[in-house]
């Protein structure tokens, strides 16, 4: 039975490393959204954070204020869901591994 502990102990501490390796591979991520025409671009870190603003200049004069920062709106939210599918996708193996191991090799 010990051994079997053991095992498992193994089993938590690697699966731990790779999830430790994998957040640090998504923090380290740079995620670009877009409004749907284009004229502003958000760059977002792995984290949430964002670090860059790209505002095509035409938009100023093209856009009323409201609609302006509805555009900014848009480029950071597409940014935000565009990371939301990347750490997605890294931490899916991961999670099928665990859901594996919790269904056991019976089901």
């Amino acid at each position: 039975m010990d051994r079997e502990i053991e095992d498992l102990l193994v089993d938590v501490r690697a699966q731990q490393d790779r999830v430790l390796e994998i957040q640090r591979a998504v923090e380290r991520l740079e995620i670009v959204g877009y409004c749907p025409g284009g004229e502003v671009t958000a760059r977002l870190r792995g984290n949430g954070r964002l670090i860059d603003l790209v505002i095509d200049p035409q938009a100023y004069r093209r856009f009323p204020p409201e609609t302006f920062a509805a555009l900014v709106v848009e480029a950071v939210s597409d940014g935000q869901r565009r990371l939301a599918e990347a750490c997605r996708e890294r931490f899916a193996p991961v999670l099928a591994e665990a859901l594996e191991r919790l269904d056991g090799p019976d089901r």
